[in-house]
């Protein structure tokens, strides 16, 4: 009698994995793009995540192991911030640091001896926990998919890069209160795109040219119409950089070059297409014509007038948020808190406490607007410790990378872990002065790169193994 011991994922049985990875990082791309905990979609985006995790972390257990060590990150993380809010004595409370100023007020209200959590806004440090659920659910069905996550991801993923790029042009011709802006409170004189804000909207734009080295590096089309897609693909890079700089980001102007660099690094000529005299004679130029596109478009953005970006470099104008200005605050705020700091989300009651006169304006700071060191605001020395331990993953996923052999080095599982390392370098970039990972939709796609870099490690340490053997 025939069984159905191997019959696994029961609720979606009648789903392929790879569709259900899709049509979530759609789902999250059209309703996580802004990083405000007052988002009228984050409750439907983070509750649908939330279901989905829980189904499929109980019926997919065997399937989402490989990622078990991300899911552990991803436990602490949320253990972490549960410790936060745990209310503590008030005695063990006032040890820590910073918390003078709240004492007396508590005294000065006759509020008296009260429990208070590690962290000083727990409404935040819940808004940072729940925010986990989306970035563990892509982890689920990216484990879920394995191997058939693969170009056609990378195709998804540069679609909606397109799809973000199309209508960030049509936010540049209609007017401010068009409702191609998705967003109530956004970037409204400049190009967002899937967005709320600029800068994220150009780390995006600046993660696709990576992709596009990628998904050309292993062409599976025809190999009469490879030169088209070469030349293709090089027009898509160069157009890239006209819309970053359309962002008004000075920051994707950083980003847009990183990852011009990366796509150049990442581009090998697709192994099947070699033997053929009509794309063997384009291979050695199609680098240089790449950079000559970008040129030619960079020079027309400028004469065109409209390298915002460029211009926002000169100064900073009214209702602009000084984020040089903004370090010897973030400096001493961080300082005077170490080494507990004050808990997930304290920054923006915190930050009024030392905000000086001069930074008052139209502008209002939700964020510090450089993560590693609202990292250190809100958690301290646990706080850095995360940013040294993920320094030294991303070193580590970089040499084991690197040794892996040349056979291993043309596979689809390496280029797309050292592509992750690119993605997961361009975030970091944009943390120092943004807050990239706070997005769902970034976080979703820093996934998957981190998901790439884990499977490229693991392939590459078990050839290194064997060949020791």
């Amino acid at each position: 009698m025939q069984t159905h011991r191997n019959a696994e994922w029961s609720p979606f049985r009648w789903l392929k994995p790879e569709w259900l990875l899709g049509a979530f990082i759609l789902f999250v791309f059209l309703l996580g793009g802004g990083a405000r905990n007052d988002l009228v979609s984050l409750p439907f985006l983070r509750g649908v995540s939330a279901v989905l995790l829980v189904v499929l972390l109980a019926g997919c257990s065997e399937r989402i192991v490989e990622a078990r060590r991300p899911f552990v990150v991803i436990g602490v993380i949320a253990a972490f911030l549960l410790i936060e809010l745990v209310p503590l004595p008030h005695g063990l409370w006032t040890m820590f640091p910073g918390r003078d100023i709240i004492e007396t007020v508590d005294k000065t209200a006759g509020l008296g001896a009260i429990a208070r959590s590690w962290a000083i806004e727990p409404y935040f440090a819940w808004n940072a926990l729940f925010s986990l659920v989306v970035p563990a659910a892509a982890l689920a069905c990216l484990a879920l998919a394995g191997d058939t996550a693969g170009r056609g991801l990378v195709t998804l993923l540069l679609v909606i890069a397109a799809v973000a790029a199309a209508l960030g042009i049509l936010q540049l011709v209609g007017s401010s209160n068009s409702i191609t802006y998705l967003y109530r409170i956004t970037n409204r004189d400049s190009s967002v795109g899937l967005m709320a804000n600029r800068n994220h909207h150009a780390l995006l734009l600046a993660c696709a040219m990576p992709l596009i080295a990628l998904w050309m590096s292993h062409w599976r089309g025809r190999a009469r119409s490879f030169a088209g897609a070469q030349i293709t693909a090089g027009l898509a890079l160069a157009l890239l950089f006209p819309l970053i700089v359309l962002t008004g980001s000075r920051a994707g102007l950083v980003l847009g070059a990183m990852g011009f660099v990366a796509a150049l690094c990442l581009y090998r000529m697709p192994e099947y297409t070699k033997s053929r005299r009509d794309v063997r004679t384009l291979y050695f130029d199609v680098r240089i014509m790449w950079v000559l596109m970008v040129v030619a478009l960079i020079a027309a953005s400028l004469f065109a007038g409209r390298a915002t970006s460029f211009d926002r470099l000169a100064a900073t104008g009214e209702g602009e948020i000084d984020r040089l200005g903004m370090f010897p605050v973030l400096w001493r705020m961080m300082i005077d808190h170490f080494p507990l700091g004050m808990g997930a989300g304290s920054f923006v009651p915190l930050f009024k406490l030392y905000e000086p006169d001069s930074f008052l304006n139209p502008s209002y700071y939700n964020h510090a607007h450089n993560d590693f060191m609202e990292l250190l605001i809100d958690h301290g020395i646990f706080g850095a410790a995360a940013i040294a331990a993920a320094g030294l993953a991303w070193l580590g996923g970089a040499v084991s990378i690197w040794r892996a052999d040349e056979t291993e080095r043309r596979s689809f599982r390496w280029r797309a872990g050292a592509t992750g390392l690119w993605i997961i370098l361009l975030c970091a970039v944009a943390s120092i002065v943004d807050y990239p990972l706070r997005v769902p939709s970034i976080q979703v796609l820093a996934m998957i790169s981190v998901f790439w870099i884990i499977r490229a490690k693991r392939a590459a340490d078990d050839i290194s193994r064997s060949s020791a053997d």
